[in-house]
């Protein structure tokens, strides 16, 4: 398999007659319907040279036709964040050259309060979104050839960086996946994850290569945990991927006794550590389900796995391992230099393999710093993540070495809040740091520095003005206020003092 419009293409054939995708609203695409919508919009797409164009439209059958469109006219796709502001998605478009965007119609007017000048907005026959087309005056960023997509991750300069991800990065993840767990066309699979979050990628493309049926899980109905645990009954979802914030939200919340979920047969949960009481919890609410610890950054997708034991011991009171080097990769520790994972082993995890990505987008600086190339030509990813070695060969995750966290699944650099921040007319200055609440759940707490902090401005009113730059799952927990934060030698933010100040 060369690129991921194959895989629709060869199911097609397959499974054209099975439902392919559903909703919850009631909406039903076959294969053979998601097939021929696909051809439609990608005959409307075709041109000489190879395009980036953006995605921005609710998750629906719609916005899944437009991703494999975009790849079946031979062109690369963005997709955005509905709900992030629309200064984000524009600085997005912008930072790529978009050369178009499918765009839901009722977004069309806060894109094009972003842009200067008449932009053209075309109707696309056949279907219920627009298409903006854009124009420029110099020539775009060079791109590789068999670029699939790009997902914007946090950026730590206040800008968030676009990561260049190949047909062959995502493939040797996918196939991976159908190699290694036992899927078919009698699984139907949970898209719970936004089409701009990596996690999304199993859920669209393993399910399409299975023959499964993906149930479209929007943001508002993922943040439900009653619904979520209703549409897995009403759905019979086998295959559900996850962030461990969200399944203790449907082991707490979501009345598990009161639905079926004897449909499920794999869960996999990533984007952060699942402590391991909720998880046991969890486990016994399912006992004939068989977890899955998945690790991978966006910049390499999933890269290392770990079976969670049938039964969980009483004696297990640490959260488990992300396990060890997936098939198509290798793993590697820098300790002073490169060193294979070894019991003992600790240091920054490093990653090579089919599924590194290309780097970043106009970031030549952070693209040679986060991805360097050995004396054997290969190219390893600095993942920033803290790892051990454990006596049988499994890596445990220890923390980051930078400002960047894990909250709910989404990676956030803290310098992107700050920077939002710091276009409140209250705020002079701003340091944000993170910690770890009671729950073992990442808190997020900005500190302000403001002229009167007896009389500093609302929550409320901040949130508000951070949501112009800053998508919601970003917002800080909690505002603190001083007169001035407390600096370093070196005139910085001391964010340690801050992080003290946070725990009196």
């Amino acid at each position: 398999m060369q690129n991921l419009s194959e895989i629709l293409s060869g199911s097609f054939q397959k499974f054209s007659d099975r439902p392919a995708v559903q909703e919850p609203n009631g909406s039903v695409l076959s294969y053979a319907q998601l097939w021929q919508n696909t051809q439609s919009l990608a005959a409307q797409l075709a041109a000489k040279d190879k395009q980036v164009i953006g995605v921005l439209i609710p998750k629906s059958g719609e916005s899944l036709t437009a991703i494999l469109s975009i790849l079946e006219s031979g062109h690369a796709y963005v997709p955005l964040d509905t709900h992030a502001p629309a200064t984000r998605n524009a600085l997005i478009l912008s930072d790529c050259q978009a050369d178009a965007l499918l765009i839901a119609p009722q977004l069309v007017d806060s894109m094009r309060e972003q842009f200067s000048g008449d932009l053209i907005v075309e109707e696309v026959p056949g279907f219920d979104f627009r298409r903006i087309r854009f124009s420029y005056d110099e020539a775009g960023p060079k791109l590789p050839e068999d670029l699939a997509y790009m997902l914007y991750t946090s950026g730590s300069t206040g800008k968030p960086k676009g990561v260049l991800i190949t047909h062959r990065n995502a493939l040797s993840f996918i196939e991976w996946c159908m190699d290694t767990f036992p899927v078919s066309q009698e699984d139907v699979f949970s898209s719970i994850a936004p089409f701009h979050f990596d996690l999304s990628i199993h859920d669209i493309y393993v399910s399409l290569l299975a023959g499964g049926s993906l149930v479209l899980i929007d943001q508002k109905a993922a943040k439900n945990p009653m619904l979520l645990s209703m549409l897995i009954d009403q759905f019979k979802i086998s295959i559900l991927y996850a962030t461990p914030t969200l399944l203790r939200l449907v082991l707490s919340y979501g009345r598990i006794d009161r639905y079926d979920h004897t449909s499920l047969r794999i869960v996999h949960f990533a984007g952060e550590v699942f402590p391991i009481e909720p998880l046991r919890q969890l486990k016994s609410k399912w006992p004939n389900v068989a977890f899955y610890n998945l690790y991978g950054p966006t910049e390499t997708n999933v890269v290392t796995w770990f079976p969670i034991p049938d039964q969980i011991s009483e004696t297990q009171t640490s959260p488990f391992p992300i396990g060890k080097a997936c098939r198509h990769i290798k793993c590697a520790i820098d300790d002073d230099g490169l060193k294979k994972p070894g019991p003992g082993v600790s240091g920054e995890l490093l990653i090579t393999g089919e599924s590194v990505a290309r780097g970043y987008l106009n970031r030549p600086e952070r693209t040679s710093t986060s991805f360097i190339q050995d004396e054997d030509n290969r190219i390893w990813y600095r993942t920033g993540d803290l790892v051990t070695t454990d006596d049988t060969g499994n890596l445990l995750f220890n923390g980051r070495i930078d400002r960047m966290v894990k909250r709910r699944g989404y990676r956030i650099e803290l310098g992107e809040i700050e920077s939002a921040l710091a276009h409140h007319p209250s705020v002079i200055e701003a340091g944000v740091i993170a910690r770890s609440n009671e729950k073992e759940e990442t808190e997020v707490i900005a500190w302000l520095g403001v002229e009167d902090p007896e009389n500093p401005p609302s929550g409320l009113e901040l949130k508000e003005a951070c949501l112009k730059h800053i998508p919601m799952y970003m917002l800080p927990d909690s505002f603190r206020f001083l007169k001035s934060l407390p600096q370093t030698s070196t005139q910085k933010v001391d964010y340690q003092a801050l992080k003290t100040a946070s725990n009196d």
